[in-house]
């Protein structure tokens, strides 16, 4: 085609400035950019303007012009280089510009005046290209083209003036100013003239653009191929010419194209003013005329679309057919051919050649043009040639195409329609992933689909089924595999169910969204039927597909796509009734959806006050059985109803949140007051039968009707059969636990014949009957917001070990009940317990004298009481702004609690409580005397008692001690009983066991709560040998529990006047002291202690046994001579039982096959009083006779052959460590040990230093599969002492490492096990940190309608996405303390900062890039897909990682390792280059990202990464980078660890045993300020000290 070229404009001049590397001519201002559009052109004729180039080489000159009588000239004096100029417009000022992402032609006219000498091939031609730059030529420039311009090649001289033209496609980064670049040398002179840029506009997509050879090829070379002379490679043949309109083009090449790799191949562009460069993702159908002259007929001629891959367009290079053409010898006619070609991944401004060649090697091809259409992409209706596909089983694989499975499909050359016969009852469910057959959508190329994107399809077919078959199944989905070609299961998006008799045509149009994690998938149409012995005949007329977006307005589609970006969705229509509440994004209704975006492709949500299912789109969510469908209301064809087909059977519809195709289910609340109407219709067919309706409660997994609750229920009245009857229920949920969804059942009863009819249901109904309304409450200082139902009560607040809920009050004093929640709250509701808990949070000033509120100088974020030498203050009754003092009534005990710290320099003192005011009151007990203090110490508990004799005024709280310099915080106050000093008489009269009750605790000794005991034995009394027992009950719990704190478990340190403390949980109630006496001195010796010893590495299993023999009665045994023997005989009970024995003793021992242990010279212990023996039972036999009851009998022998027996002891191993005995809400009994002396080590190495709990890999809901051990339990009792310990002790915070969950349960299930576990670590009183494991996103699922886990059956809709995550973890455990991305406000990474110790926690996320593989999610994938997405990279370079925080200390928290052989993320070592940039204090590059940073000025440093994953102890020291890498085992009691040893300075994998203390596994994690690290190990595994100042440095 010609062009019909511009005219030189009057006027108008072009300067070209060229650039050498060493040299500039000074550059020209511009004043005026061009407007949109408008042609900018150059002639330079302006011989006064300054040209801005790179050396004196380039001026205006007389000596030739294209037109007019100037140009521009080029005559480099240097080496080989480029040459680069602006181009400036003929006022000689401004510049020719252009603007981002446009496309524009240039034009130029060239020839060479004269040109140095070269040898070919070595020495590089003269050419052209296009770039651009700002004000300097060499300054953030960029090429606008790959195309080179060649003016002097081997064969070839430009003498003549010569056009040519280039399309240029600007960037976003495009830079303003329009160059030239010119490749040259010394001794060539380059004469340019005539530059016109125009815009042109997008290229047009959507027409037909036809390529004749009626046009000259001015840069097509004719040369051989491969010649490497630097020419336009526009043509690679030397024959080629033009005749009277038409291509004739020789070819003497043998060599196939190929579709698959780049080959050398003769071609020639396809041009017209320009080479077609199409782009990527396009597809279009060709027309091309073509008369192959072949050699012989028996020849072979290949003609192909292909493209250079790997070379520029224009130079020699191999090339890759899109699409190929044979040709047979016989055809020597002109005829026409049909091709697709489908760009692909084409890059932008790539060209399209034809190539051709002969099998014979020889022969010729004539072309008189090539159309190009853009076709309909989106229309699939069979008319493509499917002459290469196999109708094949499912399965077979015989090496044919596989884009189908069915064995006998064809299509109607006439009619192009598909036929598809099926017997197949793998039927297509929603949802799910399954072996149907299926047919790969194809219109010449396969229909390709992008993850998170709605899709409108629209399929016309219909279908005729034979008996016995009932319904057709019709679905669409996508292969699994990523080729469209191979056998692959099919994950199927949505499924039609037609029933038998329905034959008619029929158009659907439905709407379906890919998940955000699948792509390139391709889709394709299922098939199949409910009974394999039928078959169903499918025919399809077509199926168009098109991406686009709907609102969803109570299951019709509204269309919205006119609304402009930025505004927002207008209010749908909707019944009477129905309050409309906004649009939402999602149907949970959590995500508003906001302004329509630029390219929307979301899809909008109407909620409203009430649910409506209307079975338009969707309505329910469990259609498992298959009987559930929409279909058309039989009385009204317009209206779309529910139907499930009965015979003498029961069907369910389980109702959906939404009337949407990707709804779950409706979830009911617990113990709320619902009204549910819906509409049933009783198809008339003749028969008498009743049909039951009941709306029931029930859960997924036990969907079938005798696992279903029924909450009401109507018979249809026969009277009514044919006719819509409404149903109207009003009921009250109790508690639901998994049994909260909501189903409409239907059963058929006494049906006969097999008469079957069809219930229909319509126009559901669902209304909560109460308003909810917000309420702030405040629980001892603790103040958050509740939804609850108006009118009604708040929830009962929460008992925890140490105080019991009363009430709830409108006053903070607590004197006026707060009643029923009223509309639009705004009172505050204070939580009455019976314990007052002071902590200064929330009061604003309080009456003291030398005493002051201020903040704590170790956490600025905490208030404390401050007192200076002696002082007084009146405490508030609540932790709230406006409350009153503290009461005190008379003749009352009082206990007080609290923690208190000594700072620097404070004299010695001791703390007071009395009545009256602080300038002068009574005072009624004194108590924690305190020492002086020179550098200041820790937190410490202290505590106090008193007592009033008569009506008193306020609590006064105060410090006695001049110089005394202290701060007091967590005041506790409550009713107490008597003091804690008791002491216990015995009576000469009696025989047995004397008590007294303490009933509340109130001492304080090193730290430790404490009872003072003294025993008074009467006279002729002596302490028993079984010793003192101190009994109490649980606090707060319903069912108070006694526990036994035996002597051996005590302070046992005897002297003679039997004084002894003994420690008791903070949480005791109700404390009793029990001392047994005896008169009868031979009688006085018992088993005494029970202890057991752990499995290790270097001990066995093992129990011990204590028994004590009191000195005064071997004295009075004196007359039976000396001790002879002492030992125990251990036996299992049931043992005695079989022998008829009801003792032990050394007659019948053997016969109840018990083992005699002489414990003979070995004791325990002695004293002047008593002698304790002991004996241990060892041997693995104990593990797995743990729940087996041993009795045991000690025994002394005595010269004369006398016995003298203890009582029997009888006990189970497993009672013996108490593995089930947990205090409720607090401490297990035999964690408490470890957990006294962990809180005391923790306060030792605290100091000031940064510190935190941390636990990862719970897997909370894990479940040994072949032993049915649920690892639960232990859990839970780990969590419960991990949370008393961050509540009584400084820690900054608690840090969850990731695999919370164990991910292999349906996704509501877990998701409220993330719930259930939230709300325990929200008990704690700092913050909660919490990074995503690989199990956390419940990828590990076998997904729904399965019963068991199945790793390969992950349904997409089972994952938890990270919006989930954030909102179920991160939002109600870290609260507003994070800081998130700046580009994504809901990232599942952030840092937190702890401005206070200059230090910032960095908290990532390994797994928040996508994971899919073949579209769906397999437990191998959850190897491959562990990576840090480039949103949280670039996160974590720009903004993490602060270089200008002075001075700080930066600590990274993961889930995965740092690699080095270690499970790790995939691009883990691009942040170990961070790290190590930020730690070296040098340049970070990250190329893959194109990315770089300079730490140099930094002063901050990351000495430390902690992670989880490996259920292994270990850590790894990197020198270079400066960082400690810290593993922390699971805490996930079962299971092992990963072999570290090619990863690790240091691993271990911890021995853990349930219902021991090595069940239990957290750290608590110090990082000292002076480069020491601590590990303070609970449970399972050592502590540990690690070096790190090196990395300081």
């Amino acid at each position: 085609m010609n062009n019909n070229w511009l005219k030189k404009l009057v006027g108008a001049a072009l300067a070209l400035a060229f650039v050498v590397s060493s040299a500039f001519i000074p550059g020209l201002s511009f004043n005026a950019e061009a407007a949109a559009g408008d042609v900018q052109s150059t002639g330079f004729e302006s011989s006064t303007g300054t040209i801005t180039g790179s050396s004196t080489a380039a001026s205006i000159t007389d000596e030739q012009a294209a037109s007019g009588s100037h140009s521009l000239k080029v005559a480099p004096s240097g080496n080989l280089s480029w040459y680069k100029a602006f181009a400036v417009c003929d006022d000689g000022s401004t510049k020719i510009r252009v603007k981002a992402n446009t496309r524009y032609r240039v034009s130029l006219k060239y020839k060479i005046g004269a040109c140095a000498a070269r040898t070919f091939p070595n020495d590089i031609p003269i050419y052209i290209q296009m770039a651009s730059a700002k004000s300097n030529v060499w300054d953030a420039g960029k090429d606008l083209s790959s195309e080179k311009t060649y003016m002097y090649s081997k064969e070839l001289k430009s003498v003549e003036w010569t056009r040519h033209d280039y399309i240029i496609t600007t960037g976003g980064d495009v830079s303003p100013n329009l160059v030239v670049s010119v490749y040259c040398e010394s001794g060539d002179v380059v004469y340019i003239d005539d530059l016109v840029l125009t815009e042109l506009g997008p290229e047009d997509d959507t027409g037909s653009r036809t390529f004749d050879f009626s046009d000259s090829f001015p840069n097509f070379a004719a040369v051989s191929d491969n010649a490497a002379n630097g020419y336009t490679y526009g043509a690679s043949q030397t024959g080629w010419h033009l005749d009277n309109g038409y291509l004739h083009f020789p070819t003497t090449n043998k060599t196939n194209p190929s579709l698959t790799s780049a080959v050398w191949i003769q071609h020639f562009g396809i041009y017209d003013t320009e080479f077609w460069t199409p782009g990527p993702d396009k597809t279009f159908n060709i027309k091309v005329k073509i008369r192959y002259n072949a050699k012989s007929t028996s020849d072979t001629g290949y003609f192909s679309i292909a493209t250079k891959p790997s070379v520029p367009n224009m130079n020699s290079g191999a090339l890759k057919s899109l699409a190929i053409l044979k040709i047979d010898g016989t055809e020597t006619d002109w005829k026409v051919y049909d091709l697709t070609v489908s760009t692909g991944s084409l890059a932008e401004g790539k060209a399209l050649f034809m190539t051709f060649g002969a099998s014979s090697g020889s022969g010729s091809f004539d072309v008189e043009y090539l159309t190009a259409t853009v076709f309909d992409s989106t229309l699939y209706d069979f008319n493509a040639d499917y002459s290469g596909w196999k109708r094949l089983v499912d399965g077979e694989d015989n090496g044919g195409v596989y884009a189908s499975s069915g064995v006998a499909w064809d299509i109607d050359p006439d009619t192009h329609i598909l036929h598809f016969p099926t017997s197949n009852n793998n039927k297509p469910d929603h949802f799910t992933e399954s072996s149907v057959q299926k047919f790969s959508l194809y219109n010449g190329s396969y229909c390709k689909l992008t993850g998170n994107t709605e899709y409108r399809i629209t399929v016309r077919y219909k279908q005729v089924c034979t008996s016995p078959s009932k319904v057709g199944f019709f679905g669409l989905g996508y292969e699994t595999s990523g080729d469209p070609e191979k056998w692959s299961k099919v994950y199927n998006l949505k499924t039609i169910v037609r029933p038998v008799e329905d034959t008619s045509w029929k158009t659907y149009t439905v709407y379906v969204r890919t998940p955000a994690s699948m792509n390139n998938r391709h889709l394709v149409m299922t098939f199949g039927t409910n009974n394999s012995n039928g078959q169903t005949d499918f025919y399809v007329d077509y199926v168009k597909v098109e991406k686009g977006w709907h609102a969803n307005n109570n299951g019709i589609a509204v269309d919205y796509s006119g609304v402009a970006a930025g505004s927002e969705l207008p209010e749908p229509d909707h019944a009477d009734g129905m309050t409309f509440l906004g649009w939402y994004s999602d149907v949970d209704f959590i995500n508003e959806f906001g302004p329509v975006l630029e390219n929307e492709y979301r899809r909008a949500y109407a909620k409203y006050s009430k649910l409506y299912i209307g079975f338009n789109e969707g309505g329910f969510s469990d259609s498992r059985d298959y009987k559930a469908d929409i279909t058309k209301d039989p009385l009204d064809p317009k209206n779309k109803v529910a139907v499930l087909p009965l015979n003498d059977e029961r069907g369910n519809i389980e109702i959906a949140r939404y009337d949407a195709s990707d709804a779950a289910f409706y979830a009911l609340r617990d113990n709320t007051e619902y009204t549910v109407s819906y509409r049933y219709l009783v198809e008339d067919n003749g028969t008498e039968n009743t049909v039951n309706f009941q709306l029931c409660t029930g859960s997924y997994a036990n969907y079938v009707a005798n696992d279903k609750t029924a909450i009401s229920s109507t018979s249809y009245n026969s009277n009514k059969a044919g006719e819509w009857v409404t149903v109207t229920r009003t009921f009250t949920t109790g508690y639901l636990g998994e049994k909260n969804h909501l189903y409409i059942t239907a059963l058929a009863n006494g049906a006969t014949n097999g008469a079957e009819r069809n219930v229909y249901i319509d126009d559901v109904v669902i209304s909560e009957n109460a308003a909810y309304a917000d309420v702030t409450v405040n629980e001892n200082g603790y103040i958050t917001t509740v939804t609850s139902a108006v009118g009604k009560a708040l929830a009962a607040g929460k008992n925890t070990a140490e105080k019991t809920f009363i009430g709830w009050y409108g006053d903070p004093d607590c004197t006026a009940p707060f009643g029923n929640v009223m509309e639009n709250e705004t009172r505050i509701a204070y939580a009455k317990y019976d314990i007052i808990n002071q902590r200064f949070e929330n009061i604003g000033s309080i009456n003291a004298v030398g005493a002051e509120l201020t903040a704590d100088p170790d956490n600025a974020n905490n208030k404390v009481l401050k007192f200076t030498g002696t002082g007084a203050a009146e405490i508030p009754s609540y932790d709230a702004a406006g409350a009153g003092r503290i009461g005190l009534a008379a003749k009352k005990t009082y206990a007080v609690r609290f923690r208190y710290k000594r700072l620097a320099g404070s004299a010695a003192g001791a703390f007071t409580a009395g009545s009256g005011d602080a300038s002068s009151y009574t005072v009624l007990g004194t108590g924690n005397a305190f020492d002086a203090c020179a550098d200041g110490d820790d937190w410490n508990l202290g505590a106090l008692a008193f007592k009033t004799d008569k009506e008193e005024s306020n609590f006064v709280f105060g410090v006695s001690g001049d110089g005394a310099n202290v701060l007091v915080d967590d005041i506790k106050f409550y009713e107490a009983g008597t003091s804690s000093s008791i002491t216990v008489k015995g009576d000469s009269t009696i025989n047995g066991t004397s008590s007294s009750n303490a009933y509340l605790t109130v001492g304080a000794k090193d730290g430790k709560l404490y009872v003072l005991v003294t025993v008074d034995p009467a006279s002729g009394e002596q302490l028993a040998a079984s010793g003192i027992s101190v009994t109490y009950d649980a606090y707060g719990s319903a069912f108070s529990e006694e526990v036994t704190k035996n002597i051996f478990e005590t302070n046992d340190e005897w002297d003679p006047g039997h004084e002894f403390d003994t420690t008791i949980p903070a949480s005791a109630k109700n404390i009793r002291v029990n001392v047994t006496f005896t008169t009868t001195a031979a009688d006085n010796m018992a088993i005494i202690a029970s202890s057991y010893r752990e499995k290790t590495s270097e001990y066995t299993t093992g129990v011990r046994f204590r028994a004590r023999i009191y000195t005064q009665t071997a004295a009075s045994l004196a007359a039976h001579g000396a001790v002879t023997k002492t030992g125990f005989l251990v036996t299992p009970t049931r043992f005695m039982e079989t022998a008829g024995q009801t003792t032990l003793t050394m007659e019948n021992y053997e016969q109840c096959k018990a083992v005699n242990a002489e414990a003979t010279g070995v004791i325990y212990d002695s004293t002047d009083l008593y002698t304790d023996y002991q004996v241990l039972l060892k041997g693995n036999i104990l593990d797995k006779m743990k729940d087996t009851e041993f009795t045991v009998v000690a025994y002394q022998q005595y010269t004369d052959g006398t016995y003298l027996y203890t009582d029997a002891f009888a006990n189970s191993y497993n009672k013996i460590h108490k593995a089930v005995n947990v205090v409720p809400n607090g401490v297990t009994e035999y964690y408490k040990d470890e957990f006294e002396g962990l809180r005391n080590d923790l306060r030792v190495v605290q100091q000031g230093n940064f510190s935190y709990l941390y636990i990862t890999d719970l897997h909370i809901d894990y479940v040994k599969s072949s032993q049915d051990i649920p690892s639960e339990p232990a859990v839970l009792r780990t969590i419960h002492a991990m949370v008393e310990l961050a509540n009584t002790t400084d820690v900054d915070f608690i840090m969850l490492g990731g695999d919370i969950i164990h991910g292999t349960s349906k996704k509501e299930v877990s998701i409220e096990k993330l719930r259930q576990y939230v709300r325990l670590f929200k008990e704690a009183n700092v913050p909660v940190f919490v990074t995503k494991g690989n199990h956390d996103a419940n990828e590990y699922s076998s997904g729904y309608g399965y019963p068991s886990y199945n790793p390969n059956c992950v349904k997409i809709q089972g994952i938890i996405s990270l919006e989930e995550w954030y909102q179920e973890m991160i939002v109600p455990l870290a609260g507003d303390r994070i800081v998130h991305d700046s580009k994504n406000a809901h990232s599942s990474y952030y840092y937190v900062d702890f401005p206070e110790k200059k230090t910032r926690l960095i908290v990532t996320d390994c797994y928040d890039a996508p994971f899919t593989q073949n579209g769906k999610f397999l437990f191998e994938a959850a190897e491959s897909w562990r990576m840090y997405s480039d949103a949280q990279m670039h996160w974590l370079i720009e903004e993490a990682y602060d270089a200008s925080l002075e001075g700080w200390t930066f600590i990274q928290a993961g889930h995965a390792g740092t690699g080095d052989g270690v499970s790790s993320c995939s691009n883990v070592e691009e942040v170990k280059s961070l790290i190590s940039a930020f730690n070296n204090h040098t340049t970070y590059e990250n190329k893959r990202l194109g990315l770089t940073k300079d730490f140099s000025a930094g002063t901050a440093i990351n000495p430390l990464y902690v992670f989880g994953h490996t259920h292994t102890d270990a850590y790894k020291k990197y020198a270079a980078q400066k960082f400690l890498a810290v593993n922390t085992a699971h805490a996930k009691v079962l299971g092992t660890g990963d072999d570290l040893s090619k990863y690790a300075d240091w691993w271990v994998r911890p021995e853990r045993l349930t219902g021991t203390l090595t069940e239990a596994l957290f750290d608590a994690q110090v990082y000292g300020y002076d480069g020491m690290f601590t590990r303070l190990r609970f449970g399972a595994g050592i502590d540990q000290k690690i070096d790190i100042k090196d990395y300081l440095k």
